[in-house]
Protein backbone atom coordinates (compact mmCIF):
# COMPACT_ATOMS: atom_id res chain seq x y z
CA UNK A 1 0.00 0.00 0.00
CA UNK A 2 1.44 3.34 -1.08
CA UNK A 3 0.41 5.53 1.83
CA UNK A 4 1.23 8.89 0.21
CA UNK A 5 -0.56 11.97 1.51
CA UNK A 6 -4.21 11.76 2.50
CA UNK A 7 -6.70 14.13 4.05
CA UNK A 8 -9.64 13.23 6.29
CA UNK A 9 -13.12 14.54 5.41
CA UNK A 10 -16.60 14.37 6.92
CA UNK A 11 -19.48 13.51 4.56
CA UNK A 12 -21.23 16.75 5.53
CA UNK A 13 -18.54 18.56 3.53
CA UNK A 14 -20.54 17.44 0.51
CA UNK A 15 -23.42 19.68 1.64
CA UNK A 16 -21.23 22.61 0.61
CA UNK A 17 -18.90 21.31 -2.09
CA UNK A 18 -20.00 19.11 -4.97
CA UNK A 19 -18.44 15.65 -5.31
CA UNK A 20 -16.31 16.51 -8.34
CA UNK A 21 -15.26 19.85 -6.88
CA UNK A 22 -14.30 18.23 -3.58
CA UNK A 23 -12.17 15.61 -5.33
CA UNK A 24 -10.48 18.36 -7.32
CA UNK A 25 -9.85 20.39 -4.17
CA UNK A 26 -8.19 17.45 -2.43
CA UNK A 27 -5.92 16.88 -5.42
CA UNK A 28 -5.11 20.60 -5.66
CA UNK A 29 -3.94 20.52 -2.03
CA UNK A 30 -1.35 17.96 -3.09
CA UNK A 31 -3.05 14.92 -1.58
CA UNK A 32 -3.40 11.69 -3.53
CA UNK A 33 -5.95 10.05 -1.21
CA UNK A 34 -8.97 10.99 0.86
CA UNK A 35 -10.39 9.12 3.83
CA UNK A 36 -14.07 9.84 4.42
CA UNK A 37 -15.85 9.21 7.73
CA UNK A 38 -18.32 6.44 6.95
CA UNK A 39 -19.06 5.40 10.55
CA UNK A 40 -18.58 8.10 13.17
CA UNK A 41 -19.31 8.88 16.82
CA UNK A 42 -21.48 11.73 18.19
CA UNK A 43 -19.76 15.09 17.91
CA UNK A 44 -20.24 18.81 17.49
CA UNK A 45 -17.99 19.87 14.61
CA UNK A 46 -17.18 23.39 13.48
CA UNK A 47 -16.85 23.92 9.72
CA UNK A 48 -15.30 27.41 9.64
CA UNK A 49 -15.03 27.80 5.86
CA UNK A 50 -18.74 27.02 5.50
CA UNK A 51 -19.88 29.02 8.55
CA UNK A 52 -21.61 26.01 10.02
CA UNK A 53 -21.66 23.98 13.20
CA UNK A 54 -22.46 20.37 12.30
CA UNK A 55 -23.95 18.29 15.11
CA UNK A 56 -24.01 14.50 14.96
CA UNK A 57 -26.27 13.47 17.82
CA UNK A 58 -25.71 9.72 17.57
CA UNK A 59 -23.20 7.22 16.26
CA UNK A 60 -23.93 7.06 12.57
CA UNK A 61 -23.20 4.79 9.65
CA UNK A 62 -23.55 6.81 6.45
CA UNK A 63 -24.79 3.74 4.56
CA UNK A 64 -27.74 1.39 4.84
CA UNK A 65 -26.29 -1.69 6.56
CA UNK A 66 -26.56 -5.02 4.77
CA UNK A 67 -28.27 -6.72 7.69
CA UNK A 68 -27.52 -10.26 6.56
CA UNK A 69 -23.86 -9.62 7.36
CA UNK A 70 -24.47 -8.93 11.04
CA UNK A 71 -25.29 -11.05 14.04
CA UNK A 72 -27.04 -9.68 17.12
CA UNK A 73 -25.34 -6.26 16.94
CA UNK A 74 -26.45 -4.13 13.97
CA UNK A 75 -25.57 -0.44 13.43
CA UNK A 76 -28.02 2.31 12.61
CA UNK A 77 -27.55 3.50 9.03
CA UNK A 78 -28.39 6.85 7.48
CA UNK A 79 -27.71 6.58 3.72
CA UNK A 80 -25.83 9.61 2.46
CA UNK A 81 -26.46 10.04 -1.25
CA UNK A 82 -23.55 12.40 -1.76
CA UNK A 83 -21.13 9.80 -0.42
CA UNK A 84 -21.73 7.45 -3.34
CA UNK A 85 -21.42 10.28 -5.84
CA UNK A 86 -18.16 11.35 -4.21
CA UNK A 87 -16.88 7.79 -4.42
CA UNK A 88 -17.48 7.87 -8.19
CA UNK A 89 -15.92 11.33 -8.48
CA UNK A 90 -12.73 10.10 -6.79
CA UNK A 91 -12.32 7.37 -9.42
CA UNK A 92 -12.88 9.83 -12.25
CA UNK A 93 -10.34 12.26 -10.76
CA UNK A 94 -7.72 9.61 -10.04
CA UNK A 95 -8.02 10.18 -6.27
CA UNK A 96 -7.59 7.16 -4.02
CA UNK A 97 -10.65 6.64 -1.82
CA UNK A 98 -10.45 5.28 1.72
CA UNK A 99 -13.25 4.66 4.21
CA UNK A 100 -12.75 5.85 7.79
CA UNK A 101 -14.76 3.99 10.42
CA UNK A 102 -14.97 4.46 14.17
CA UNK A 103 -15.38 0.85 15.16
CA UNK A 104 -16.28 -0.03 18.74
CA UNK A 105 -17.07 3.41 20.17
CA UNK A 106 -20.84 3.36 19.88
CA UNK A 107 -22.83 4.30 22.97
CA UNK A 108 -26.20 3.17 21.61
CA UNK A 109 -24.95 -0.30 20.75
CA UNK A 110 -23.17 -0.57 24.09
CA UNK A 111 -26.38 0.31 25.92
CA UNK A 112 -28.45 -2.09 23.81
CA UNK A 113 -25.98 -4.96 24.29
CA UNK A 114 -24.66 -4.69 27.87
CA UNK A 115 -23.00 -8.13 27.75
CA UNK A 116 -20.81 -6.89 24.90
CA UNK A 117 -20.14 -3.45 26.40
CA UNK A 118 -16.90 -2.21 27.94
CA UNK A 119 -16.85 -1.47 31.64
CA UNK A 120 -14.62 0.56 33.90
CA UNK A 121 -12.42 -0.90 36.61
CA UNK A 122 -15.14 -0.54 39.27
CA UNK A 123 -17.62 -2.47 37.09
CA UNK A 124 -19.68 0.50 35.96
CA UNK A 125 -20.45 0.82 32.21
CA UNK A 126 -17.94 2.86 30.24
CA UNK A 127 -20.96 4.14 28.34
CA UNK A 128 -19.37 4.68 24.96
CA UNK A 129 -17.84 1.44 23.70
CA UNK A 130 -18.22 -2.22 22.99
CA UNK A 131 -15.50 -4.44 24.45
CA UNK A 132 -13.01 -6.12 22.09
CA UNK A 133 -13.10 -9.23 24.28
CA UNK A 134 -16.80 -9.84 23.59
CA UNK A 135 -17.48 -12.28 20.72
CA UNK A 136 -20.47 -10.15 19.69
CA UNK A 137 -18.19 -7.11 19.34
CA UNK A 138 -15.69 -9.01 17.22
CA UNK A 139 -18.50 -10.26 14.99
CA UNK A 140 -19.94 -6.74 14.72
CA UNK A 141 -16.70 -5.00 13.82
CA UNK A 142 -15.76 -7.58 11.20
CA UNK A 143 -19.24 -7.26 9.69
CA UNK A 144 -19.14 -3.45 9.74
CA UNK A 145 -15.74 -3.22 8.06
CA UNK A 146 -16.70 -5.84 5.48
CA UNK A 147 -20.01 -4.12 4.83
CA UNK A 148 -18.32 -0.77 4.20
CA UNK A 149 -15.71 -2.42 1.97
CA UNK A 150 -18.38 -4.22 -0.05
CA UNK A 151 -20.54 -1.13 -0.60
CA UNK A 152 -17.81 1.42 -1.33
CA UNK A 153 -14.86 -0.63 -2.62
CA UNK A 154 -12.28 1.60 -0.92
CA UNK A 155 -8.59 1.11 -1.37
CA UNK A 156 -8.45 0.72 2.42
CA UNK A 157 -10.66 0.79 5.48
CA UNK A 158 -9.14 3.08 8.12
CA UNK A 159 -10.14 1.56 11.46
CA UNK A 160 -10.29 3.88 14.46
CA UNK A 161 -11.41 2.62 17.89
CA UNK A 162 -10.54 -0.98 17.18
CA UNK A 163 -8.76 -1.47 20.52
CA UNK A 164 -9.80 -1.31 24.16
CA UNK A 165 -11.13 2.12 25.10
CA UNK A 166 -9.05 4.65 27.00
CA UNK A 167 -10.34 6.50 30.05
CA UNK A 168 -11.77 9.40 28.12
CA UNK A 169 -12.20 9.70 24.36
CA UNK A 170 -12.53 13.22 23.01
CA UNK A 171 -16.33 13.12 23.00
CA UNK A 172 -16.79 12.29 26.70
CA UNK A 173 -16.33 14.44 29.78
CA UNK A 174 -15.32 13.48 33.30
CA UNK A 175 -16.44 15.74 36.14
CA UNK A 176 -13.98 15.65 39.03
CA UNK A 177 -12.93 18.32 41.51
CA UNK A 178 -9.64 16.49 42.04
CA UNK A 179 -8.20 15.22 38.73
CA UNK A 180 -7.34 11.53 38.54
CA UNK A 181 -3.71 10.52 38.46
CA UNK A 182 -2.22 9.05 35.31
CA UNK A 183 -2.17 5.61 36.99
CA UNK A 184 -5.84 5.90 37.92
CA UNK A 185 -6.78 6.87 34.35
CA UNK A 186 -4.72 4.02 32.87
CA UNK A 187 -6.08 1.32 35.14
CA UNK A 188 -9.51 2.87 35.66
CA UNK A 189 -10.31 2.25 31.99
CA UNK A 190 -9.51 -1.46 32.22
CA UNK A 191 -12.54 -3.57 31.41
CA UNK A 192 -13.36 -6.68 33.42
CA UNK A 193 -16.66 -7.63 31.81
CA UNK A 194 -17.69 -11.27 31.65
CA UNK A 195 -15.69 -11.83 28.46
CA UNK A 196 -12.58 -10.16 29.88
CA UNK A 197 -12.77 -12.25 33.04
CA UNK A 198 -12.45 -15.41 30.96
CA UNK A 199 -8.80 -14.68 30.19
CA UNK A 200 -7.92 -12.14 32.91
CA UNK A 201 -9.57 -13.57 35.99
CA UNK A 202 -10.77 -11.98 39.23
CA UNK A 203 -7.26 -11.80 40.69
CA UNK A 204 -6.09 -9.46 37.94
CA UNK A 205 -9.05 -7.18 38.57
CA UNK A 206 -8.32 -7.05 42.30
CA UNK A 207 -4.65 -6.26 41.65
CA UNK A 208 -5.52 -3.55 39.12
CA UNK A 209 -8.03 -2.02 41.55
CA UNK A 210 -5.51 -1.94 44.36
CA UNK A 211 -2.78 -0.47 42.14
CA UNK A 212 -4.94 2.21 40.53
CA UNK A 213 -5.04 4.56 43.49
CA UNK A 214 -7.90 6.97 44.30
CA UNK A 215 -10.78 6.90 43.62
CA UNK A 216 -10.28 3.14 43.29
CA UNK A 217 -7.74 1.34 45.45
CA UNK A 218 -5.12 2.68 47.80
CA UNK A 219 -2.35 2.64 45.20
CA UNK A 220 -0.53 -0.63 45.86
CA UNK A 221 2.98 -1.01 44.42
CA UNK A 222 2.37 -3.55 41.64
CA UNK A 223 4.26 -2.62 38.49
CA UNK A 224 3.80 -6.12 37.09
CA UNK A 225 0.06 -5.72 36.62
CA UNK A 226 0.53 -3.16 33.83
CA UNK A 227 2.67 -5.49 31.73
CA UNK A 228 0.38 -8.47 32.38
CA UNK A 229 -2.71 -6.53 31.35
CA UNK A 230 -1.00 -5.17 28.22
CA UNK A 231 0.01 -8.67 27.12
CA UNK A 232 -3.50 -10.02 27.65
CA UNK A 233 -5.11 -7.10 25.83
CA UNK A 234 -2.75 -7.54 22.87
CA UNK A 235 -3.62 -11.23 22.56
CA UNK A 236 -7.34 -10.50 22.54
CA UNK A 237 -7.05 -7.51 20.19
CA UNK A 238 -5.10 -9.67 17.75
CA UNK A 239 -8.16 -11.87 17.27
CA UNK A 240 -10.38 -8.87 16.58
CA UNK A 241 -7.96 -7.28 14.08
CA UNK A 242 -7.46 -10.62 12.31
CA UNK A 243 -11.22 -11.17 11.95
CA UNK A 244 -11.71 -7.61 10.68
CA UNK A 245 -8.84 -7.89 8.21
CA UNK A 246 -10.21 -11.15 6.82
CA UNK A 247 -13.63 -9.55 6.30
CA UNK A 248 -12.14 -6.53 4.52
CA UNK A 249 -9.79 -8.63 2.40
CA UNK A 250 -12.71 -10.76 1.24
CA UNK A 251 -14.13 -7.63 -0.40
CA UNK A 252 -10.86 -6.70 -2.11
CA UNK A 253 -9.85 -3.86 0.24
CA UNK A 254 -6.99 -3.37 2.70
CA UNK A 255 -7.19 -2.72 6.44
CA UNK A 256 -5.28 0.09 8.09
CA UNK A 257 -5.48 0.35 11.88
CA UNK A 258 -5.15 3.48 14.04
CA UNK A 259 -2.86 3.48 17.08
CA UNK A 260 -2.76 6.63 19.15
CA UNK A 261 -2.18 8.15 22.55
CA UNK A 262 0.74 7.99 24.97
CA UNK A 263 2.54 4.63 24.72
CA UNK A 264 1.54 3.50 28.23
CA UNK A 265 -2.11 4.03 27.31
CA UNK A 266 -1.79 2.46 23.87
CA UNK A 267 -0.16 -0.65 25.36
CA UNK A 268 -3.06 -1.13 27.78
CA UNK A 269 -5.45 -0.70 24.87
CA UNK A 270 -3.80 -3.68 23.19
CA UNK A 271 -1.36 -2.14 20.70
CA UNK A 272 1.53 -4.55 20.16
CA UNK A 273 3.27 -6.28 17.23
CA UNK A 274 1.05 -9.35 17.52
CA UNK A 275 -2.19 -7.37 17.69
CA UNK A 276 -1.52 -5.45 14.47
CA UNK A 277 0.12 -8.29 12.55
CA UNK A 278 -2.97 -8.91 10.40
CA UNK A 279 -3.36 -5.25 9.46
CA UNK A 280 -2.02 -4.21 6.07
CA UNK A 281 -0.86 -0.84 7.36
CA UNK A 282 -0.88 1.36 10.45
CA UNK A 283 -1.81 4.95 11.09
CA UNK A 284 -0.35 6.65 14.15
CA UNK A 285 -2.67 9.35 15.48
CA UNK A 286 -0.54 12.15 16.91
CA UNK A 287 -3.20 14.86 17.07
CA UNK A 288 -2.02 18.42 17.74
CA UNK A 289 1.48 17.45 18.89
CA UNK A 290 4.32 19.33 17.21
CA UNK A 291 8.09 19.47 17.22
CA UNK A 292 9.97 17.13 19.53
CA UNK A 293 6.73 15.93 21.15
CA UNK A 294 5.40 14.82 17.78
CA UNK A 295 8.59 12.99 16.87
CA UNK A 296 8.74 11.34 20.28
CA UNK A 297 5.11 10.16 20.08
CA UNK A 298 5.69 8.71 16.60
CA UNK A 299 8.85 6.93 17.77
CA UNK A 300 7.11 5.53 20.86
CA UNK A 301 4.08 4.22 18.97
CA UNK A 302 6.24 2.80 16.19
CA UNK A 303 8.33 0.92 18.75
CA UNK A 304 5.22 -0.32 20.55
CA UNK A 305 3.64 -1.60 17.32
CA UNK A 306 6.88 -3.06 16.01
CA UNK A 307 6.51 -1.45 12.57
CA UNK A 308 6.14 1.92 10.90
CA UNK A 309 3.16 3.50 9.24
CA UNK A 310 1.58 6.83 8.37
CA UNK A 311 1.34 9.73 10.81
CA UNK A 312 -1.86 11.70 11.32
CA UNK A 313 -1.27 15.27 12.41
CA UNK A 314 -3.58 18.24 13.01
CA UNK A 315 -3.57 21.78 11.77
CA UNK A 316 -3.52 24.20 14.71
CA UNK A 317 -3.46 27.98 14.54
CA UNK A 318 -0.02 29.37 15.08
CA UNK A 319 1.79 26.18 14.13
CA UNK A 320 4.57 27.61 12.01
CA UNK A 321 6.81 24.56 11.80
CA UNK A 322 4.43 22.07 10.17
CA UNK A 323 6.67 21.75 7.10
CA UNK A 324 9.72 21.12 9.29
CA UNK A 325 7.75 18.57 11.31
CA UNK A 326 6.76 16.71 8.15
CA UNK A 327 10.35 16.62 6.95
CA UNK A 328 11.50 15.30 10.32
CA UNK A 329 8.79 12.62 10.30
CA UNK A 330 9.91 11.36 6.90
CA UNK A 331 13.52 11.30 8.07
CA UNK A 332 12.37 9.30 11.10
CA UNK A 333 10.69 6.67 8.90
CA UNK A 334 7.08 7.79 8.48
CA UNK A 335 5.59 5.99 5.48
CA UNK A 336 2.77 8.42 4.84
CA UNK A 337 1.13 11.64 5.96
CA UNK A 338 -2.53 11.97 7.00
CA UNK A 339 -3.87 15.51 7.44
CA UNK A 340 -6.72 15.99 9.90
CA UNK A 341 -9.28 17.35 8.88
CA UNK A 342 -10.28 19.20 5.71
CA UNK A 343 -13.80 19.88 6.98
CA UNK A 344 -12.52 21.59 10.12
CA UNK A 345 -9.74 23.86 8.89
CA UNK A 346 -10.20 27.57 8.09
CA UNK A 347 -8.82 29.14 4.94
CA UNK A 348 -5.39 29.51 6.54
CA UNK A 349 -5.33 25.78 7.15
CA UNK A 350 -5.66 25.01 3.46
CA UNK A 351 -2.35 26.67 2.67
CA UNK A 352 -0.75 24.82 5.58
CA UNK A 353 -2.07 21.52 4.22
CA UNK A 354 -0.75 22.37 0.77
CA UNK A 355 2.70 23.16 2.16
CA UNK A 356 2.73 19.99 4.29
CA UNK A 357 1.85 17.79 1.30
CA UNK A 358 4.56 19.41 -0.79
CA UNK A 359 7.07 18.98 2.02
CA UNK A 360 6.25 15.28 2.35
CA UNK A 361 6.75 14.65 -1.36
CA UNK A 362 9.97 16.62 -1.35
CA UNK A 363 11.32 14.67 1.62
CA UNK A 364 10.44 11.17 0.41
CA UNK A 365 13.44 9.55 -1.29
CA UNK A 366 12.99 9.27 -5.06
Amino acid sequence: MNAGVQVFVYPEELDHTGPSDLAAQVLELGCDAVSVAVAYHPARRVFPRHRRVSVLTRSTLYLEPERSRYGSVVPTGVPWEGLLRFREACDLAGLRFRAWIVGLHNGELAAAHPHAAARLLDGSPAGHSLCPSAPEAVEYLAALAGDVAAQLSPEAVDLEAGFYPAWEPSYTLTLALEPLSERARLLGAQCFCESCRVFLGAEAQARAYAAAGPPFGAGADDEGILAELAAARAASAAQLVAATAASVHAEGSLLRVFASGPPEQAALQGVAPESVAAADALLFGCGPLAGDELLSRFADLRTLAGRSGSVSTNWIRGRTALVADVERLVAAGAEGLALYNLSLVPEAGLEAFRAAAQAFRGAVPA
